[in-house]
């Protein structure tokens, strides 16, 4: 943290970026100086110091957005830089057809053709952030370095709230580098902003900034309307217990009390209402479990996948097994880096990187889990449960692994707890989970 402390360093890095930017397309620069200012203003007032710190991991995220776009401009056929067509790569492409002012979006037809689709509220925000005519890929990519630099500061910063000052550099640490978040948070796609969206909702409940709270859900909302309405639901589960505890007026907790349940009731509302027309349509089981997106996609995709395996078992097989699948996953899989003879630098991250940094995580987080409930910390408590609710929505309701970027930061987080805090009993626990999940990652490589 200290090396990122240098002003001068930052201005210079800021320098550098803006000349990659000119060398590879002089016109972007209009977006790396808006981007460059929407992150100082939401730096400003969600954190009023650390300001060079998040300069600096702007900078670096800006550098690599550049180094991945580059790859796959080289590796991957016909999608100018994009991540790519079905079964290689996300929805980036979708996104940039519905947003360049090109005329002709430069992909191949499968992505040209989502143009025509209804238009995705996650478009129109990158297009009111980019100001300017959209004319290059990079004119839009550059704004996830926002979300993706917001991110490691609020953990650290809930770390220190919850009173794991010891931890609090690991959780940043972690945070900053997790392969998972940077495989989605590097393309054009919504997952950073979601997960930037939470973490800073949560840390602005805890530190009382009820107003940036409310924008933060709103932000994700809008993006991402079921997200949102899932986030505003555990924010108010953790503002359940820290806002009442900011005061010691009996009146006032109840007051407060009421506040938080409304807010919870507001997001499950949404929730609800943003499913109800499938629900009706579909039927509930068919709509929560997903059973259009399981067959038609995944089924026709990858028949033989433990994910579809996974989720054909019985109800009371696919809860349990559906959660500790998504909260491992991606699991190792060297050979997917190659995918259908081309490089995918995105899977490099996820299915090899990130297994490791799981590995060396997750005994942390089975530590922190145990003290919490020994010290009898409920805002700690709290976190746990929630992180452990919207993860199983999500292996349930979503299917799509990507969609689990938006609890990484509360992830890291209780990671952080653990490292500050362990009981006897949660170190041999903490042990016994890393090492099942590296059995796990084994027996991966030969399926």
């Amino acid at each position: 943290m200290r090396r990122f402390r240098d002003p001068y360093g930052a201005v210079a890095l800021v320098l550098f970026c803006g000349c990659a930017v000119l060398v590879l397309n002089p016109g972007s620069i209009v977006s790396y100086t808006v981007a460059l200012s929407v992150f100082y203003l939401i730096s400003r007032a969600v954190y009023q110091n650390k300001i060079t710190v998040g300069i600096y991991l702007f900078g670096i995220y800006t550098i690599l957005i550049i180094i991945l776009y580059l790859i796959q401009l080289n590796t991957i056929d016909n999608y100018i830089g994009f991540s790519g067509g079905a079964g290689v790569g996300t929805d980036d492409c979708r996104f940039w057809a519905q947003i360049n002012d090109t005329g002709n979006s430069g992909l191949t037809p499968d992505c040209r053709l989502l143009e025509d689709r209804e238009r995705i509220n996650f478009s129109s925000f990158i297009r009111i952030l980019a100001i300017g005519s959209i004319n290059h890929p990079i004119d839009v990519i550059l704004f996830g370095a926002i979300p993706l630099a917001l991110i490691p500061i609020s953990v650290e910063r809930v770390a220190r709230a919850i009173g794991a000052r010891k931890g609090s550099h690991l959780a940043f640490t972690l945070a900053a580098i997790c392969p998972f978040t940077l495989s989605n948070g590097l393309v054009l796609v919504r997952d950073g902003w979601t997960a930037a969206g939470f973490i800073i909702a949560i840390l602005a409940i805890i530190e009382r900034k009820y107003i940036i709270s409310i924008i933060a859900i709103g932000v994700v909302f809008y993006i991402r309307g079921v997200s949102g309405g899932l986030i505003a639901a555990g924010v108010a589960g953790i503002a359940l217990v820290s806002v009442p505890a900011q005061t010691r007026d009996p009146v006032d907790r109840l007051i407060r009390r009421a506040a938080v349940v409304c807010l919870g009731i507001i997001g499950l509302g949404a929730v609800f209402a943003a499913i109800l027309p499938d629900l009706i349509s579909r039927g509930v089981s068919p709509m929560l479990f997903r059973q259009d997106f399981l067959l038609r996609f995944i089924g026709a995709n990858s028949p033989n996948s433990t994910l579809f395996t996974i989720m054909n078992q019985p109800f009371f097989v696919r809860i349990p097994l559906g959660f500790t699948f998504f909260f491992g996953s991606p699991f190792l899989k060297p050979e997917v880096i190659f995918v259908q003879g081309m490089f995918v630098p995105r899977n490099l991250l996820a299915v090899v990187a990130f297994p490791l940094v799981f590995l060396f995580s997750v005994r942390y987080f089975v530590r922190g889990a145990v003290s919490a409930v020994v010290r009898r910390h409920g805002l700690a408590i709290m976190m746990f449960g929630v992180f452990c609710v919207l993860l199983l929505i999500i292996s349930q309701a979503s299917l799509q692994l990507r969609h689990k970027t938006l609890v990484m930061p509360l992830f890291y987080v209780l990671v952080g707890y653990g490292a500050a805090y362990s009981t006897r009993t949660g170190r041999l626990l903490g042990a016994a989970a890393a090492g099942a999940f590296a059995l796990v990652q084994v027996v991966f490589l030969f399926i």
